[in-house]
């Protein structure tokens, strides 16, 4: 098996097998679900430390479902759903990283009859796959596909996070970034919040020589994509451009 195809296999591994459907009383990852008196609770465990969690409605489900309460107790964040109205709606709970992106996102689809939640009839759990997992597939230098000119490089940092570079030199946007990604396995995507923008350098493109950042907090999302052509691409979007993606391939595949 070729280099491409290994990592094609692996990458499309790693985006898909963190999800599966949740039926009966949806229990998972020692998380309990119960339905108490016409209220969905679900009661998660967690460390002393740990304010990380929050609960949510889908925004189609707001005139239905109500998160009534949302507390940590003797070691269990709770969550609280109560019915508004007869119909079938999603909720969720989301746990938040130490890089602020999410890590793990649990819904539950419930049904609401006679003023009162029934049942759940199914939900997903998804978390954002492990470090060691991503390092093959993710870091290495990449190149723009149309243009060959941009060069994005991506390295490990000693926190659960990634360091990426995109250098579009004076030809084509003039421009380096430098930023820590994460991947938040809500939007199932790299983002990065705290991007430094610089002009390029005019002799030399070393950090050491970029002076002060041109901008700061610059926030893009950078995800995966599979294409027709086969290889798998990077694809980033920034908020200063949002219509504007930049398509990346690996620079170092050998076809």
């Amino acid at each position: 098996m070729s280099i491409l195809k290994k990592f094609l296999t692996f990458a499309l591994c790693i985006l898909t097998v963190f999800a599966f459907v949740l039926t009966g009383e949806c229990e998972v990852r020692n998380i309990d679900c119960s339905i108490e008196n016409g209220t969905y609770v679900v009661r998660i465990p967690v460390s002393d430390s740990d304010q990380a969690w929050t609960g949510m409605i889908d925004s189609e489900s707001t005139t239905v479902l109500k998160l009534a309460e949302s507390s940590v107790e003797n070691g269990l964040f709770v969550l609280k759903y109560v019915s508004l109205s007869d119909g079938t709606g999603t909720v969720s709970a989301m746990h938040y990283s130490a890089q602020h992106v999410c890590d793990e996102y649990l819904t539950w689809v419930l049904q609401v009859q006679n003023g009162k939640i029934q049942e759940c009839t199914g939900g997903s759990y998804t978390a954002s796959p492990a470090k060691e997992e991503l390092v093959p597939v993710l870091t290495g230098e990449w190149l723009e596909k149309d243009t060959q000119f941009t060069l994005m490089t991506i390295s490990e940092n000693d926190d659960d996070a990634f360091d990426v570079e995109i250098i579009s030199p004076v030809t084509h946007g003039a421009y380096i970034i430098h930023a820590a990604m994460s991947y938040d396995c809500f939007e199932d995507a790299f983002i990065y919040t705290d991007g430094l923008v610089y002009d390029v350098p005019i002799t030399d493109t070393d950090e050491a020589v970029l002076g002060e950042p041109v901008a700061t907090g610059s926030r893009g999302i950078i995800r995966f994509e599979e294409t027709e052509e086969g290889p798998v691409s990077l694809v980033w979007t920034r908020d200063e451009t949002p219509d504007e993606a930049v398509v990346f391939i690996r620079k170092d595949i050998d076809g």
